[in-house]
């Protein structure tokens, strides 16, 4: 597979997961009734892969192609979502809880950004 078409595989796949993250966000919040722990869980198995996605692309437009984001710093990142949004803001407001499915689907959406990272983009 090309350089260009690999480029644009994983470019258009992200943009897949934006779509697919705000419809399911829209479901969630206009269609309370239906399978909402499906809406819940797809929603956080999809944020880590988007959130690694724009910082990579910040990265990217700061200091051009010569510098990646390296897998340590990914998993920080998604450490620093796991601690803020299933210990520490559970502990401040109401409105969110802890919930270890959530922990999980955060690493399997790790690991799936990684993947896919590691396959339709030559890094590392």
């Amino acid at each position: 597979m090309g350089l260009v078409s690999r480029f644009f595989l994983y470019n258009l796949l992200y943009w897949t997961y934006l779509f697919s993250y705000f419809l399911l966000l829209f479901v969630k919040f206009f269609c309370p009734t239906s399978a909402s722990w499906i809406s819940s869980y797809a929603a956080d198995l999809l944020a880590i892969p988007l959130i690694l996605y724009c910082a990579e692309k910040v990265v990217l437009w700061l200091y051009g192609s010569k510098k990646q984001i390296r897998t340590i710093h990914q998993l920080a990142g998604t450490c620093y979502v796991i601690i803020m949004f299933e210990l520490a803001l559970p502990l401040i407001s109401d409105k969110y809880t802890a919930d270890g499915f959530d922990i999980l689907c955060y690493v399997i959406g790790f690991f799936l950004h990684v993947g896919t990272r590691k396959l339709l983009v030559s890094v590392e």
